[in-house]
């Protein structure tokens, strides 16, 4: 958990890799454990990563979140400990799930939210663009069909055009579809079609996971595109 500090912006972690080490000597660096960009404002940020067996936690700041010098400040650092044993991490079969969302784009083009599900990376669900352009937020539910021990999302962007790369999101869940506890996941992706993982904070056992895209990685418009969500 990042905390910023508190009397001023400059310095604020902007782009960040997380590593860990048993020694201090081997970091693995060429494999953090995770990676990110975090939003310039004050609020306490926390930085999902599976569980691992370690000594030492390096946090990495590669840019400024404002751009403002070349300068890194932090207030408080806190780790988070998980008490289970981890366990492996496995693609979840998705036969039998569903996805919903709060729109999607059926005129102008097949953008269903069911695609993100097909496993055929040339289709896509696409926020509604056609007419008046629903605005941000936009967020896609999977639903399993049965209760499962989850542990992250892998969200693939769309091919051929950057329209609607999720940037900030958000990742919750839940057992009936209604009640969605506090986030399990949060952040900012960045601008490229590059495949994203979200680790949550601790394995969830749910039913649904919904993503919930807040901004749009280039600033391009006010949708969301996706090409497959993994579980």
């Amino acid at each position: 958990v990042y905390l910023p500090r508190a009397d001023g912006p400059n310095g604020r972690i902007g782009e960040y890799a997380i590593s860990v080490s048993t020694d201090g000597q081997d970091w693995a660096a060429a494999n953090p454990v995770a990676t990110g960009t975090l939003a310039d404002d004050g609020s306490a940020k926390t930085l999902g990563f599976a569980p691992q067996g370690a000594r030492f936690v390096r946090l990495t700041a590669l840019t400024e979140a404002g751009g403002r010098g070349p300068w890194t400040s932090a207030a408080e650092i806190n780790l988070l400990g998980d008490p289970g044993t981890p366990a492996a991490t496995v693609d979840l079969p998705r036969t039998g799930w569903t996805a919903t969302a709060s729109d999607e784009e059926t005129a102008g083009e097949n953008g269903r939210a069911a695609n993100v599900l097909d496993g055929d990376a040339n289709t896509l669900w696409h926020s509604r663009w056609s007419g008046t352009p629903a605005p941000l937020p936009h967020s896609i539910t999977i639903d399993m069909h049965r209760t499962t021990a989850v542990s992250a999302l892998v969200y693939h962007p769309r091919l051929g055009g950057g329209n609607g790369r999720a940037g900030a999101y958000t990742i919750a869940t839940s057992t009936d579809g209604t009640a969605f506890a506090a986030p399990v996941a949060a952040g900012t992706w960045r601008d490229d079609d590059t495949v994203k993982t979200a680790t949550f904070l601790r394995t969830e056992t749910a039913r649904y996971v919904r993503l919930t895209v807040t901004s749009e990685a280039g600033g391009r418009g006010p949708w969301t595109s996706a090409g497959e969500i993994r579980l």
